[in-house]
């Protein structure tokens, strides 16, 4: 079995697997992951039968005549066919971050490094993409949670290509017929929510020097520093981004953020703003605020919003009794509570506002192409640029799911 076969089988069967427990058929789910172990391990047994075959061609015949009975026969004979049995999962976030470091790798590591990543006839050895283990990509989108909590409510997927939704428009209540009465469905209407793939990248320039840490110490430097910034990167997409330039406009492609979908609402009925001079947010603009998002959204509702917003505004509004409606709640990774809804401190809002919204319920952002990292050698320089690359669209689904709090220009 050829590489390109074993990776576009096993991509299929991938998909197949995730599908399936995204439906909640587990059954499929779990047959699918077998025929994956089989198919891994069917590979795994035709490349080392194959490094072992390579390696007999190799073999030096060895004269013991002349070189004694006790001579020691060395060299990368033995240490091909003696190499670990190790598995490819589990051996390849050590193999990537040496190869990331420059280190050299034994023959095994390197079997394992391409089983991830085929060979590209437009990669060079100063320039070439390492796909990033599946465990540190987890960890990095964690970490990135942990310091964006927008971002870990948000309902993400991975579909390559396009993704479309449907997205409500409009829509009317139910009513009440009788036998005779024709059913009237023109108050509701659906549009739909395509999203496409947009670049986000963040260069990390890592010296030599720096390279020769140990190799745990080296994984870790990288997953903070890319959870870092793709992190606050994607946060403030989806609670400002600005969507798809037009003709006019300067800035590059990218998520369409809450704030941009309810500002450019006719009339902005999800919008609410004030002063510095004669209203500032106090009880009644808040509840107004609250009043905006649609009740079947309040279940899952949050408040986002910067540090000093919450600290310098929010923790000093008082109801009519004189007592301070935020109420400091350290449960679920939330600072407080204002009217029961949690309140996150989150960088991505813009500065002097606050969103309040079902970002689950309420926002799809879908990865059309997983993170990896380019690498990019600059010896004159002392030093290799790290890349992280992926490429991301999102959107608000409905306006309903949100309401906007920010101070007037």
């Amino acid at each position: 079995m050829k590489k390109d076969e074993y990776k576009t089988q096993r991509d299929g069967l991938m998909k197949v697997a995730n599908d399936a427990v995204t439906s909640g058929d587990l059954e499929t789910a779990r047959k699918t992951r077998a025929q994956i172990e089989a198919l891994d391990a069917q590979f795994e047994d035709e490349m080392k039968e194959l490094a072992n075959i390579t390696a007999l061609e190799k073999k030096k015949i060895v004269n013991l005549a002349e070189t004694g009975s006790s001579a020691s026969i060395k060299g990368e004979v033995i240490d091909r066919l003696i190499a670990p049995k190790i598995s490819d999962d589990a051996a390849y976030p050590t193999v990537f971050a040496k190869r990331l470091q420059g280190r050299n790798l034994t023959n095994e590591e390197q079997r394992v490094f391409d089983i991830f990543n085929p060979l590209d006839a437009t990669q060079t050895t100063s320039s070439h993409t390492a796909v990033i283990p599946t465990t540190l990509m987890s960890e990095i989108f964690t970490e990135a949670s942990v310091g964006h909590p927008i971002l870990a409510a948000v309902n993400m997927t991975n579909v390559k290509g396009y993704v479309t939704y449907p997205k409500e428009t409009s829509a009317g209540d139910a009513a009440w017929y009788g036998e005779a009465d024709t059913l009237n469905d023109s108050a509701d209407t659906t549009g739909s929510l395509e999203l496409k793939g947009y670049p986000l990248s963040k260069v990390i320039p890592i010296s030599y020097t720096l390279k020769e840490m140990a190799t745990d110490a080296f994984l870790i430097y990288i997953r903070t520093n890319i959870a870092d910034k793709i992190g606050a990167a994607l946060a403030t997409a989806i609670a400002q981004g600005q969507g798809v330039p037009g003709q006019s406009d300067s800035f590059k492609a990218q998520p369409k953020g809450i704030t941009k979908e309810l500002e450019g609402e006719s009339s902005t009925p999800q919008v609410l703003t004030w002063t510095a001079t004669s209203d500032e947010p106090d009880y009644d603009k808040l509840a107004q605020l609250f009043a905006l998002v649609g009740s079947g959204y309040m279940n899952g509702a949050a408040v986002y919003a910067t540090n000093a917003f919450i600290w310098s505004k929010l923790a000093l509004i008082k109801d009519t009794t004189g007592r301070p409606i935020f109420i400091p709640d350290a449960s679920a990774g939330a600072i407080g509570r204002i009217f029961g809804a949690p309140v996150y401190v989150e960088d991505g809002v813009p500065a002097n506002a606050m969103i309040l919204g079902n970002v689950r319920a309420g926002y799809r952002m879908n990865v059309s192409k997983e993170l990896v990292i380019m690498e990019e050698d600059k010896p004159t320089s002392q030093r290799t640029n790290y890349v992280g690359y992926m490429m991301v669209d999102g959107a608000p689904i409905t306006t309903k799911a949100f309401a906007y709090l920010k101070k007037s220009a």
